[in-house]
């Protein structure tokens, strides 16, 4: 007599593969959304580190003249010179080798990021006309 041996398709031969596999989409599907979540918290916390601040040049010179900081905050200045009679018609930050002009009724924008505690003064190109940036 001849013995015939029957195969088995595959998933008689391992009855939990089709299980396992579900197991293991599912773990990788979770192990991604933690990863995307973790990247847009990063994101979502490195916008609210960044902040505008607005600051005009007038007749009596920069406005505020004095504007807090956090260290590691990353500050906007938003600088718009709204007269000609002054002599800030340059944004600097000496300290940090930053010069900017200030075109009439034109925002300015300068990234600062504050590394350390201490006051970093801004003034204009001939350092008569100053704020400070308090860095706490």
């Amino acid at each position: 007599m001849h013995h015939l041996k029957r195969s088995l398709a595959p998933e008689e031969s391992h009855p939990n593969r089709k299980e396992d596999t579900m197991k293991m989409t599912l773990g990788a599907l979770v192990v991604l959304a933690v990863l995307a979540a973790g990247t847009a918290a990063s994101a979502a916390n490195h916008k609210v580190m960044e902040r505008h601040i607005p600051v005009t040049v007038t007749s009596k010179g920069f406005e505020p003249t004095s504007i807090p900081v956090k260290v590691g905050e990353t500050v906007i200045l938003v600088v718009t010179r709204t007269t000609d009679r002054t002599c800030a018609k340059v944004f600097t930050i000496p300290d940090r080798k930053i010069r900017k002009e200030l075109p009439l009724n034109h925002a300015v924008e300068l990234r600062f990021t504050a590394n350390k505690p201490g006051d970093v003064r801004f003034a204009c190109s001939m350092g008569m006309v100053a704020g400070t940036l308090v860095v706490e």
